[in-house]
């Protein structure tokens, strides 16, 4: 397997009146108690390390343990701050691009 670096989720929310959701309206988060990160200037909600996360890396074929990273998964929480609202999520992984920060790649 061949790695990938730097590696992003980025959730966009909106709520039912069309509008991005913030964290005043809702507060998600993942599994260990991380809360999902928010990009304020461009309105979306984000999981993992504002660097990313990297993903494989090792050779299977020539390994008899498993690959470090070869996935990621947690379960979220959502606590809704406004009964009633409805909500509309969209969810990417995207690759950054530049280190130390990472600068989001921008494409199709």
């Amino acid at each position: 397997m061949t790695h990938v670096d730097s590696v992003l989720y980025i959730i966009e929310l909106t709520k039912g009146d069309g509008e991005a959701a913030t964290p005043e309206d809702i507060t998600i988060t993942g599994t260990g108690g991380q809360q999902l990160g928010y990009d304020a200037d461009g309105g979306f909600f984000y999981w993992g390390p504002q660097t990313g996360i990297q993903f494989g890396g090792c050779d299977q074929q020539s390994s008899t343990q498993p690959c470090a990273n070869d996935t990621e998964t947690t379960n979220f929480e959502a606590t809704v701050h406004k009964a009633g609202t409805r909500f509309t999520i969209e969810a990417y992984a995207v690759q950054l691009k530049g280190t130390p920060q990472g600068v989001l790649i921008k494409g199709n």
